[in-house]
């Protein structure tokens, strides 16, 4: 049944009849609620009748995604029920959260990956072939990773993005594992330079400053005078996803600020890098004139 499970899909029907539920128990202060209309991704760490509890990579606090809303009892569909019975705490999981008349709650789940059957690692790219990346970790270990696969074969674009990476770049990858260890989602963390070197590359380093903002893109103004708009780098493997690091330091930044920006062009300016730069190196002082005034010399007389 687990190994079923893995990529499994469940939309939650529920029945037309609702009925008003008893108010809650006093207990411990519940994580937060799961904002309504978006996708939670996560580790599950905890389940009940009524709700999933996810661990958000890189969040601290947990997401409460109700199954039924709020003040309501429902009778879920039974084969949804034995779904959540065989639902393994640690799996890797999608939700989406949607905000109906009634109330909020999931309204799809997907199981990405079983438990130890998935995780994340930051590398160094040491080979590339079709379809497969080579990484070695921080601890000199060195480990093949295959683009995912579809019903119509390799995916197509994890394995663009795995032919545009060069022996050197830095990357962060989710896997998960069935026959193969595959690639889920990769970022870019650093160019090597044969990377910035190859024929047709268009990015590099940009230090000036912010002229302009908003959520999700910042013009910068460098140094030699040029003026140009950058957006966050796409999480390939990830629908709609944006780099959160970068997401961060737009949010973080303010109009004047002096910044480094580090990016490359698919399709757009994309940034990798986003960081607080130096202050600019003030100019030298004018050159003193070791000439003597004439009307000094004529004065000394």
């Amino acid at each position: 049944m687990l190994k079923k499970m893995r990529m499994a899909r469940f939309g939650l029907f529920l029945s037309a009849a609702l009925a008003l539920a008893a108010a809650p128990g006093a207990g411990a202060e519940p994580p937060k609620p799961a904002p309504a209309g978006e996708v939670v991704r996560g580790t599950l760490v905890a389940k009940s009748d009524t709700s999933l509890d996810v661990q958000p990579e890189d969040e601290l606090q947990v997401s409460r995604c109700p199954l039924v809303p709020a003040g309501f009892v429902v009778t879920l569909d039974p084969k949804f029920q034995a779904f959540l019975r065989d639902l393994a705490i640690g799996s890797e999981v999608q939700l989406l959260v949607v905000a109906e008349p009634t109330g909020r709650r999931v309204t799809n789940v997907t199981v990405l990956a079983l438990p130890g059957k998935w995780g994340k690692l930051t590398g160094t790219v040491m080979t590339v072939g079709p379809g497969r990346l080579e990484l070695q970790d921080s601890d000199g270990k060195k480990r093949m990773f295959a683009a995912p696969f579809t019903a119509t074969g390799p995916d197509k674009e994890m394995t663009a993005a795995i032919a545009q990476r060069t022996v050197g770049d830095r990357v962060e990858i989710r896997w998960t594992t069935d026959d193969h260890v595959r690639v889920s989602t990769m970022r870019v963390l650093a160019l090597s330079a044969q990377a910035v070197e190859k024929a047709g590359f268009e990015g590099g380093t940009v230090i000036g400053q912010v002229v302009d903002k908003d959520k999700d893109s910042v013009t910068i103004k460098a140094d030699d005078g040029r003026q140009e708009r950058y957006l966050p780098q796409r999480i390939v493997g990830v629908k709609d996803g944006l780099d959160k690091d970068v997401l961060k330091a737009i949010g973080a930044a303010r109009v004047g600020d002096r910044l480094e920006a580090r990016w490359f062009r698919d399709g757009e300016r994309r940034l990798y890098s986003l960081k607080p730069a130096a202050p600019a190196a003030a100019p030298p002082p004018p050159a003193q004139s070791t000439r003597q005034s004439p009307w000094r010399a004529a004065s000394s007389r």
